[in-house]
């Protein structure tokens, strides 16, 4: 985590983007898991404990801004999932996949905190956590393509480390190789110019590993080109035949 010499805006994203996708995505973890615990424990006095600590990963997931409708000046991992569906065609409607998904399971999970039905929850849990991956995931590609194909800026740098770091441990914990290998294409000091195609070999490193993040190729979804609205080159969808 060197930031000497790098530029204020390199540092202003990195602490703004790493805020909301690194301690917040944190900490809405360990709020399920704080319900969980609660629901295990059995306590006769603290009966909505369970369910208020799920409220409020739900709420770390929203953040304030976005009110009871949903608002573009939102900030945290709700906001995220609906400016990268629409980057990767992977909105239904009015809404991003995740976030239509995810509700569901916040919701199933609350029925099931109220029910007492403990062991049912951590499936929930893994399926949410997945489901969060999705734009991160996007967030990583996105500006790996900024970096290696475009003008590669101190901005663009910087939230390409953000995403990145957001999920890199979730990647390492697949494949500590591919980890590896991105992390020396994209990390605060990383160059794109490591490999012949850096992007390509950013996008591959992931893709091999979207079974065992919880996610598949259709999730992820592929760039669209703001001016064709086609897809960018070479960042087309991948098959899942492929991974």
């Amino acid at each position: 985590m060197n930031f000497v010499e790098k530029e204020t805006i390199f540092r202003k994203e990195c602490a703004k983007k790493g805020s909301a996708y690194w301690s917040n995505w944190m900490y809405l973890i360990r709020e399920m898991e704080d319900a969980v615990n609660d629901c295990n424990s059995d306590c006769l006095f603290c009966n909505d404990a369970k369910v208020y600590a799920w409220d409020e990963a739900v709420a770390f997931y929203s953040g304030s801004l976005e009110g009871e409708n949903g608002n573009q000046a939102g900030k945290m991992l709700y906001r995220l999932a609906e400016k990268r569906c629409k980057n990767f065609k992977t909105c239904i409607g009015e809404i991003s996949k995740v976030n239509k998904e995810i509700i569901i399971q916040f919701e199933e999970g609350k029925e099931k905190l109220n029910q007492g039905k403990c062991v049912e929850i951590r499936p929930i849990m893994k399926k949410i956590i997945n489901l969060m991956s999705i734009p991160l995931i996007q967030g990583t590609l996105r500006y790996a393509y900024k970096i290696a194909r475009g003008d590669g800026t101190p901005k663009d740098k910087a939230e390409g480390v953000a995403f990145l770091g957001a999920i890199l441990p979730r990647l390492h914990s697949c494949s500590q190789q591919d980890a590896d290998t991105v992390r020396q294409h994209m990390w605060i000091d990383g160059d794109m110019n490591v490999s012949e195609d850096g992007f390509k070999t950013v996008k591959e490193a992931f893709e091999r590993n979207y079974a065992c993040m919880g996610v598949g190729c259709t999730d992820i979804g592929g760039h669209l080109d703001d001016q064709t609205d086609d897809y960018l080159t070479d960042f087309g969808p991948c098959t899942d035949n492929d991974e």
